[in-house]
């Protein structure tokens, strides 16, 4: 599971991007989401969000294939949002949470 951080905004969920949109940080742990939310300020209307593997890949091949990068568990440092951070390519992050997708889904096949 993932942790995003997410706002609603009308009938839909709002993704938190950084760097003018071109980066998605998520995160591996519920903790580090809330603390990165704490420190960047987002605290009013935006909340830490578990999401499915597939819900996941879904937002980055949909609404938000614009993102280019994934900051994967970006510090919550004092300056809020890294802007340093290089992050992951998003079509390779894309890449590599399908192929965990389709080992998942062989082991359950395998009766494992």
């Amino acid at each position: 599971m993932y942790w995003l951080i997410v706002a609603r905004e009308g009938f839909r969920m709002r993704v938190c991007t950084v760097r003018g949109e071109d980066a998605m940080p998520v995160f591996s742990r519920e903790g580090d989401a809330a603390s990165f939310l704490r420190v960047a300020g987002l605290e009013d209307g935006w909340w830490a969000r578990e999401t499915s593997l597939g819900e996941l890949v879904s937002l980055l091949l949909g609404p938000y294939a614009g993102v280019s990068r994934i900051l994967l568990d970006p510090p919550a440092g004092d300056a809020g949002p890294p802007e340093g951070a290089a992050g992951v390519e998003r079509r390779a992050f894309v890449d590599h949470l399908m192929r965990d997708s389709r080992a998942g889904a062989a082991e359950v096949g395998a009766g494992r």
